[in-house]
């Protein structure tokens, strides 16, 4: 393979199999030719602009597979928290504040399950039974959800190729439902 790089950016213009070297015009002044390492994309290599050279580019290939499986796990998880800003703070307040109603904390100790115990017309022990098993149905489908995640960065960061890396990135989140 046969690379066509701009001299001036140092971009990788195109890539052609050196079958059609006879057929394009490869270098101008603009242009000028470098070899392509074999297996190129597929073997790791990414072309850099500054280097004006082929780099090992798994990492930066792992992070953006890794960022993908990020996203779709916070999309995934979207389904069944609330995400806005602040919400987990109150959830997690709302946690404590159940885990000690229940322990035997005063209610004036416990004020957002109290005010919302108070909005809902329910009492602070229904609600606080309510949010502790929320919670706990919660934790059980988070950490599955973890898991499924861990486990496809692991299999992005062990894959050897580009196509491999990107299979292992499609992850099916449908298998925890």
């Amino acid at each position: 393979m046969i690379g066509i790089v701009n001299i001036e950016t140092g971009a990788l213009v195109t890539v052609v199999p050196d079958a059609f070297a006879d057929d394009i015009a490869l270098a101008d002044d603009q242009h000028t030719t470098v070899a392509v390492p074999e297996g190129y994309p597929d073997n790791g290599l990414s072309w850099d602009a500054a280097a004006r050279d082929f780099v090992s580019g798994w990492e930066t290939q792992d992070a953006s597979f890794h960022y993908l499986i990020d996203q779709a796990a916070g999309r995934f998880r979207k389904q069944f928290i609330t995400t806005a800003p602040g919400q987990e703070m109150t959830y997690l307040q709302k946690r404590q504040e159940a885990e000690a109603y229940v322990a035997g904390a005063d209610p004036l100790t416990v004020p957002m399950l109290a005010a919302e115990a108070d909005a809902m017309g329910v009492s602070i022990a229904d609600l606080a039974a309510t949010v502790i098993a929320k919670s706990a149905e919660w934790e059980q489908l988070g950490a599955a959800i973890e898991g499924l995640r861990m486990q496809a960065k692991k299999a992005v960061t062990e894959a050897d190729t580009i196509g491999a890396k990107a299979l292992a990135a499609k992850v099916d989140w449908a298998v925890l439902l």
